[in-house]
């Protein structure tokens, strides 16, 4: 008796069934997630409230403008008439640019040829005045070297030894000529302006620069025969004090006449050198008035060509 009522006991009481844990136990989470979930009627209306208000911020409708259609203007068509004049125009604007840039350039190279020529002409009144004083000092040189020459003629015991010796200092003497460049040397470096190319200048130029350096060949000769015959009788036949009197630049030494180991023979000698000398002296001179002349003509020529008033 005792074990049926505890067997009944146990049904009334409901042992654990397996099958009836498990099956608790799978519809337990679905239970939860159904629990969890929401319900449909907030998942039908937030979601869509979410997505209209985010394109309502994407997208508002407040911004949207009308698209603006631009309207191209109607071009009025040229005629053949109007290109050309056109054309024309242009043509005659760049031309009278053209021009003008002319004008300006012949003004302003007029103003640089004047300033030169200018220049040239007192360069070349420098070289007559430098030219005239040589030519003096040479012509007095020359009257000095014929008076050398016939005390030279004369027997030693009779000639004027002091005379001698400063007419041969005399005679050892040379003004050389230097002529002015300056604007000879910068017109030539303008040949190529208008003005002067079209001009003669150049062959005036030419011819004057050809002449001094005759006269330089001419001077250098004379330096030469200086060296060859006055210097060797200085050498040979002055005392140190006469040759000291002669070259020292001091006024109060004078030279007294006194010549060693001196003969007829050194005389006759340096006549003969003289001459020479003479000879040179005289193409300076001629050169001189070459020159000169040369500078006149072209100191003429330029106020011609250039229309330049005297000074």
């Amino acid at each position: 008796m005792t074990g049926k009522r505890s067997r009944k006991a146990g049904v009334e009481s409901g042992p654990v069934n397996p099958k009836g844990n498990a099956k608790s136990e799978v519809e337990s989470p679905k239970s939860e997630e159904e629990n969890n979930s929401a319900p449909d009627s907030y998942r039908d209306e937030n979601p869509t409230s979410e997505i209209e208000n985010k394109s309502d911020i994407e997208n508002p409708k407040s911004e949207i403008k009308p698209m603006e259609v631009h309207h191209h203007p109607d071009v009025e068509k040229k005629g053949l008439k109007e290109y050309v004049l056109e054309g024309l125009m242009i043509f005659i604007a760049v031309m009278m640019g053209f021009f003008a840039e002319s004008i300006r350039e012949n003004l302003t190279n007029k103003e640089h040829v004047e300033q030169l020529s200018e220049q040239l002409i007192h360069d070349l009144k420098n070289d007559t005045l430098n030219l005239q004083k040589a030519a003096v000092f040479e012509n007095e040189l020359v009257k000095k070297n014929d008076a050398l020459f016939f005390l030279l003629q004369k027997p030693i015991a009779k000639a004027d030894m002091e005379k001698i010796q400063q007419l041969i200092i005399n005679s050892y003497s040379l003004k050389v000529f230097h002529p002015s460049a300056g604007a000879i040397a910068a017109i030539k470096n303008e040949l190529h302006i208008k003005q002067f190319a079209n001009s003669k200048i150049s062959e005036y130029i030419t011819n004057y620069e050809a002449q001094t350096g005759i006269l330089k060949t001419i001077e250098d000769i004379q330096e030469n025969n200086f060296a060859k015959y006055i210097e060797p009788f200085l050498i040979g036949h002055f005392t140190p004090a006469n040759i000291h009197a002669a070259f020292s630049g001091d006024t109060s030494s004078t030279v007294n006449g006194e010549m060693y180991a001196i003969t007829q023979t050194d005389f006759n000698r340096l006549s003969v050198e003289i001459v020479l000398i003479k000879r040179f002296n005289d193409d300076l001179i001629s050169h001189y008035k070459i020159i000169k002349d040369d500078a006149v003509d072209l100191m003429a020529y330029i106020k011609k060509e250039y229309h330049l008033e005297d000074e």
